[in-house]
């Protein structure tokens, strides 16, 4: 995947069901718990992660390997 794909792109490319809604990060239909790994906002471009972090998968790159619960 091209940098800046989010993880609902990325998972959509690949087969794999996320949950979605506005895919603008505004309803936060799209939070899932992240269990391992960091992720870039794609929105402020900063990157986070702790384990068991909500994030918002449609405005959220993997910033390196990436394992969420979803």
């Amino acid at each position: 995947m091209p940098a800046g794909t989010s993880l609902l792109e990325a998972g959509e490319a690949c087969g794999v069901p996320l949950p979605s809604g506005c895919r603008m990060g505004i309803c936060r239909s799209c939070l899932t718990r992240l269990d391992a790994g960091v992720v870039r906002d794609l929105t402020t471009g900063d990157v986070y992660g702790e384990p068991g972090d909500l994030i918002r998968t449609c405005v959220s790159a993997p910033a390196g390997a990436v394992h969420l619960d979803a």
